[in-house]
């Protein structure tokens, strides 16, 4: 094994690694389609108007004209340029960074993402 600082040296390549995926076309597309997304006043409220109306739907909350509501507001949802761009970069980010799992999981020859994903001291 080779002799290095483990705690630095991973953080380091980490950082470096974290630096190439920002600078990557999906990944950098994200990031700027959820600032726009934050930034987008009207986008937001549809989601919040949403969002609600689901909680009621889980509840057992929602009403007849609730459901009117909900159908509306998904339909804005799904016809909102913001939040369109925001879903589908979102998934073209996930299929990257999917890749990128595969990829070190070759690397490594294990299974990265199952093995990162247990909590300390899971079996």
């Amino acid at each position: 094994m080779s002799n290095f600082n483990q705690n630095g040296d991973v953080r380091k390549g980490a950082s470096e690694f974290a630096q190439i995926l920002r600078s990557s076309r999906k990944i950098s597309a994200f990031i700027e389609a959820q600032e726009k997304l934050n930034g987008d006043a009207e986008a937001k409220n549809i989601i919040d108007r949403f969002q609600t109306m689901q909680q009621l739907r889980a509840t057992g909350s929602l009403r007849g004209q609730d459901y009117t509501e909900m159908v509306q507001v998904q339909q804005q949802l799904q016809r909102n340029p913001v939040i369109r761009d925001f879903i589908q970069t979102q998934q073209n980010a996930a299929d990257f960074l999917q890749t990128v799992n595969m990829t070190i999981s070759q690397i490594l020859g294990i299974d990265f993402g199952a093995t990162a994903g247990k909590g300390a001291g899971s079996c």
